[in-house]
């Protein structure tokens, strides 16, 4: 797959994570179980076809210190995200908290990976 392919896969990824997170907020506890799972899984899969695509730009490119920065940033969001989701799963209250978290954490992913690609895409 190309490069292309692969950002654009990812972009329809976090667009199908997003659409379905704000339809399981929409929804309230108790989550739609369907809604779910679709959610985790496209999280779960677009997670790790970018490190793939990311991992496959970075080949061609030399790695520069704020390269590693901004990819350190972004595992960073990615661990809160997964971890405050599963806790927003798990907890039976609804805590605000969490939920600003989660949604904060996607903004500044989105955020760090257009920079990212920005970058790399400069460097070629």
């Amino acid at each position: 797959m190309s490069i292309k392919q692969n950002l654009l896969m990812t972009a329809s990824g976090l667009l199908l994570i997003i659409i379905v997170g704000f339809m399981l907020s929409k929804l309230g506890k108790p989550y739609n179980t369907s809604f779910l799972i679709i959610h985790k899984l496209t999280a779960l899969i677009i997670t790790i076809t970018s490190v793939l695509a990311i991992r496959k730009m970075l080949v061609d490119t030399s790695i520069s210190s704020i390269l590693i920065i901004n990819i350190i940033i972004i595992c960073l969001f990615i661990i809160i995200l997964f971890a405050s989701g599963a806790m927003m799963t798990i907890i039976n209250s609804h805590h605000k908290l969490l939920k600003g978290l989660h949604i904060f954490s996607t903004g500044s992913l989105i955020i760090s990976i257009v920079l990212l690609v920005s970058s790399l895409s400069i460097k070629r």
